[in-house]
């Protein structure tokens, strides 16, 4: 032992270095791409017209600290199974073995590197983490309430002002002004019902607690007492305004949603009040108590990330160090860590078990699955060196190394089709691992994310995963051109390695000719995308927002309760239905109120009332049933209807299960065509939304783009044989960066009107692909 005590020293800080740059390069690419969907899970905070740059860099600022706590641990699995596996690779690690190292020396490192990620988990945990999640909920309350003021999302019942409901056909996202308004008002005195139309109208406060609003109508029609048809009064209005209040003044609402924000409360005030509250006796105390456990468990992750990078490849000699199968064997087993603790956490939750027991369990489970894992191993260690074995000879020597020296033609082409072959499996490997990878980190973070509501409102385990799987699409559609980046970097990494890519070059007349499969690969991801974003997300997209609404307890848009009825709009027949029934099945009757709009004076053309209509009959006493027509003057006249006037939507209730979507990612592109000439027509601004429908081509371009960025990074590391592959993927992230973040601001530009739309939605692609054409010339033609 004595005579390495020199090299002691010098042996763990050569491994750290080793470790620490594929540490870094795994932790900003999963770190870019969480961030990024959480971006898209926040965006409707960066459209709203009130924020500005200063509130900008507050959110982003508040979003990166949760993210770090979780992609942490993964980028240390993935940066120390990929260490390891090229140890063994070349040979090294069996070196140090046969040196007499002991395994402190041998596992010292990549264990101090867990317990260098723990304690930055833990500080993080402790109080910045927290404060970022306050800091976020404060910045989206600021502008739910303020965006009450000037804002109210069109084509949805606004019921949250007691008793009111608003229905605002458009709104301009520039000054908030409305266009078409419905608003049905219950009479508090009375109980009358009240119906106010108008062309247009806007909110805005009274006072700067936000505690009163004021809207105010032009050009509509008022009607009081709408369900009479003999004591209704009818009058036109140029100008109405109208008072109302919020159920509970903003402030409330905040200082409640604060008391119940445990995640969001700092490490110190969760102890206090755990003290506090066992002091007391009070039972709330298990949610703080698990929060406290969670953070602990959370930074712990860290060190089971290197137990399990060590266990995975300790027993591992030479070439059978697969390092996909390791990649994927240990992000599983990290996987298993967070469904554990997110299952003892839920059983906690729902009482079952105690906080600690619960967090403990967590824990207990996946540790005791790398301690049989590690049993295993090593009572089977041949068996599991033969897999790894196998599982790494999918590819048999290049014969082209034996070759003679004059190249005749009839040689070259099956030389050229074996490297093809090469190249090609390479880079499907490397993408499949990249797009699984990537996309189980961010479904991981949402489930992680998602945990307590689920078992705050017993949502079904299979319903939860029902979400995640239709969230899948979406999350694949905006990874895919940055998995082929790092998939085409990667594998030229690999190849170049092994002196394969280098064979390979001096073979081929153009290194275009043996990327061919490459890129005939990324133009079908390409068309796979653009097929995907049409024909799959528009649906899976209302399937998971509607999943994640009831995980979360939020009402679903569609589905609206007032003044005992239900109410939906149809928009291809341009109609409101607030419908009641009645009565037991097979003998129902409806209660039903039919708003017919378009109007082009008053917004209000028709109102229809149904009483006690039976659905299963035509003779019915119409005597009750009636409708108010409003002339291009305003002027009101009553008519009298039949049962056989119900439309048929609410005959056969199939109005029940519509839902009309105005978001460009629930839309199919002829769908989003059809509302951009709709909203045309209002005569509002639709710059966002053609903006939105020129991104659904242009942004799976990127596919192609990324791909052309990607060559010039694999041909300046084949012509600098001293660049590491850190530094490569390092270039490579930077510019899927510096790419993600132009299109951005394009988008955001062509958004406002600043330039035109095509030019907004292609720049960031024309200006890359010049950039990647560019770089290529200059390295062939120095």
């Amino acid at each position: 032992m004595p005579r390495f005590s020199p090299k002691l020293p010098v042996l763990p800080v050569y491994l750290v270095k080793e470790i620490v740059p594929l540490c870094l390069a795994s932790f900003a690419i999963l770190t870019t791409l969480v961030f990024c969907q959480q971006l898209s899970r926040n965006s409707e905070l960066f459209f709203s017209p009130l924020i500005n740059w200063q509130i900008l860099a507050y959110i982003l600022a508040s979003l990166l600290p949760p993210i770090i706590t979780f992609t942490l641990p993964l980028a240390i699995v993935i940066g120390e199974v990929l260490t390891l596996s090229r140890l063994a690779a070349d040979h090294e690690w069996g070196a140090l073995e046969a040196g007499g190292l002991n395994r402190v020396t041998r596992y010292g490192p990549y264990l101090f590197v867990g317990l260098a990620g723990f304690v930055m988990v833990l500080v993080l945990n402790w109080n910045t983490a927290p404060q970022a999640i306050a800091k976020l909920k404060e910045v989206r309350n600021s502008l739910t309430l303020d965006k009450a003021t000037t804002q109210i999302r069109p084509q949805t019942f606004i019921s949250e002002f007691p008793g009111l409901l608003i229905k605002v056909q458009a709104v301009d996202r520039q000054t908030g002004k409305w266009d078409g308004v419905l608003l049905l008002r219950k009479d508090e005195v009375t109980a009358k019902l009240q119906l106010l139309a108008a062309k247009s109208g806007s909110l805005a406060p009274i006072d700067d607690k936000l505690s009163s609003f004021e809207i105010k109508l032009s050009n509509g029609v008022f009607i009081d007492n709408l369900l009479s048809a003999k004591t209704h009064v009818t009058s036109v209005f140029k100008e109405s305004t109208i008072k109302i209040s919020p159920a509970k003044p903003p402030a409330e609402i905040l200082s409640a949603e604060t008391a119940s924000a445990v995640q969001s409360s700092a490490m110190g005030v969760l102890l206090s009040r755990l003290k506090q509250a066992r002091a007391d006796g009070n039972r709330n105390s298990s949610e703080i108590e698990i929060e406290v456990y969670k953070r602990f468990a959370n930074s712990f992750a860290c060190v089971f990330a290197s137990l399990c990078a060590l266990v995975l490849t300790s027993q591992l000699y030479g070439r059978s160090a697969k390092r996909q199968l390791l990649i994927l064997g240990s992000f599983i087993l990290l996987v298993t860590f967070y469904a554990a603790l997110t299952y003892g956490q839920n059983l906690a939750l729902r009482g079952k078990i105690t906080g600690q027991q619960g967090i403990l369990l967590g824990c207990a489970i996946p540790c005791l699955i790398l301690v049989l894992l590690k049993w295993i191993m090593s009572k089977n260690l041949i068996s599991f060196h033969k897999f790894f074995q196998l599982a790494a000879r999918p590819q048999k020597p290049m014969p082209v190394i034996a070759k003679p020296t004059s190249i005749a033609a009839n040689t070259k082409l099956p030389s050229v089709n074996l490297g093809h072959y090469l190249v090609l499996s390479q880079f499907v490997k490397l993408l499949t691992l990249t797009m699984v990878i990537l996309i189980a980190t961010i479904l991981l973070f949402t489930l992680i994310d998602i945990a307590p509501s689920i078992a705050k409102n017993n949502v079904s385990l299979d319903f939860a995963l029902g979400y995640l799987v239709r969230l899948s699409p979406q999350i694949g559609y905006y990874i895919a051109p940055f998995a082929i980046l790092v998939a085409t970097v990667a594998a030229a990494s690999v190849l170049a390695k092994t002196g394969q890519l280098t064979i390979l070059l001096y073979y081929v007349s153009s290194p275009m000719r043996l990327a061919l499969p490459i890129i005939l690969g990324a133009l079908l991801i390409y068309l796979s995308v653009l097929l995907l974003s049409d024909v799959i997300l528009p649906y899976s997209n209302r399937q998971q927002d509607n999943r994640y609404r009831a995980i979360k307890g939020k009402s679903l848009e569609e589905v609206t309760v007032a003044f005992d009825r239900q109410w939906v709009f149809n928009e291809s027949s341009a109609s409101i239905y607030g419908y009641q029934l009645v009565g037991d099945i097979g003998n129902q009757k409806m209660n039903a109120l039919v708003f017919k709009l378009t109007n082009p004076n008053y917004y209000l053309r028709e109102v229809l009332h149904f009483d006690a209509i039976e659905l299963q009959q035509k003779d019915s006493d119409a005597s009750t049933s009636f409708r108010y027509i409003v002339n291009d003057d305003g002027l009101t006249k009553l008519d009298f209807l039949n049962p056989g006037d119900l439309p048929l939507d609410l005959k056969n209730r199939d109005v029940m299960h519509e839902r009309t979507y105005h978001e460009a990612s629930k839309m199919t592109f002829k769908q989003l065509q059809t509302y951009i000439s709709q909203v045309e027509k209002t005569g509002l601004s639709t710059t966002g939304l053609r903006m939105e429908k020129a991104q659904k081509i242009a942004f799976p371009f990127a596919c192609i783009t990324l791909l052309f960025l990607a060559f010039p990074v694999c041909l300046l590391q084949i012509r600098r044989q001293y660049q590491s592959r850190f530094s490569s993927i390092a270039i490579s992230i930077a510019l899927a960066l510096l790419f993600w973040g132009l299109l951005s601001v394009f988008e955001a530009a062509g958004k406002r009107g600043t330039i035109p739309i095509s030019i907004a939605a292609w720049s960031p692609h024309a200006l890359f692909l010049a950039l990647a054409t560019t770089i290529q010339l200059k390295l062939h033609h120095p």
